[in-house]
């Protein structure tokens, strides 16, 4: 019954809206056929003419009228949405702990791109998944922080959780950089590796950046909060500002990294 009164109202506001141009039609085929009937006079035709151009002005102000009005509607509905919207930053950062699988998020990739300090977690949890990623021919580029430098000393200091031994710190970052060049061993035309000695303000995992489905993944670094609670945020090629500023990032990371392989690489003892 509710869809038939709908169906109804609906209907009638169609031939309220467009009432004057449905008479000015039927008046046209009126004369028309009539005339076919019995002579009209010059005068009576004239009136005729005039009662029709009377009828599409009416129609084209009708028109727009309702026009007009619904444009008017929109509008305020609109402003009064921006008047009332409570803007909560709650739903566009999120901790490690609620984000959806990396599995999940990076099953459509064609690259991936890794910057951070250690990436140590992520070296060592997905080894085995990177590298079904690699077998099916999905680029990976690494950006990660030099060990036994300044950086890895301010990262130590301040963003790390786990230890404040700048040592072991360190050689936790050649684990972690081991493992990558594992990787690279076994898949020299897809994986890329670079160390900065500089320390990065936040850690990126971006993926098809290159693509229209490009998605870049950021993870605030703070003072000794667990990896899990650090505040994280999703940008796409949509938020066109923001995703501008991340990828130019990116691009400075590079400009400020060195690219490595194992064979010339020398691993620490200390």
């Amino acid at each position: 019954m509710e869809k038939l009164r709908k169906y109804f109202l609906t209907v009638l506001n169609i031939i309220c809206e467009h009432i004057t141009l449905f008479a000015t039609i039927i008046g046209s085929a009126f004369i028309v056929i009539d005339s076919q009937i019995r002579q009209y006079s010059v005068e009576t035709l004239l009136l005729w003419i005039i009662s029709l151009l009377g009828l599409i002005a009416t129609a084209i102000a009708s028109e727009k009228y309702f026009k007009l009005n619904r444009i008017e509607k929109n509008i305020k509905y609109v402003l009064k949405g921006i008047d009332n919207a409570n803007v909560n930053l709650d739903e566009f950062f999120f901790t490690r702990k609620e984000l959806e699988p990396l599995e999940e998020r990076m099953k459509n990739a064609n690259s991936i791109f890794l910057s951070g300090g250690s990436l140590v977690r992520l070296s060592d949890e997905y080894y085995a998944y990177f590298e079904k990623k690699l077998k099916e021919n999905c680029r990976m580029e690494v950006i990660m922080v030099r060990p036994f430098t300044k950086g890895a000393d301010l990262l130590c200091k301040n963003v790390v959780y786990e230890t404040e031994d700048y040592n072991a710190y360190s050689k936790r970052i050649e684990e972690s950089l081991n493992r990558f060049f594992s990787l690279q061993e076994n898949f020299p035309q897809l994986v890329k590796i670079r160390l900065t000695e500089n320390t990065p303000p936040f850690g990126i995992v971006a993926t098809n950046l290159e693509a229209d489905s490009a998605n870049v993944k950021v993870e605030l670094y703070s003072y000794a909060i667990p990896t899990r609670e650090r505040m994280q945020f999703f940008v796409n090629k949509s938020d066109e500002k923001i995703f501008a500023f991340f990828t130019k990032q990116i691009d400075t990371l590079r400009l400020a990294s060195e690219e490595v392989v194992k064979s010339d690489y020398e691993f620490h003892n200390t």
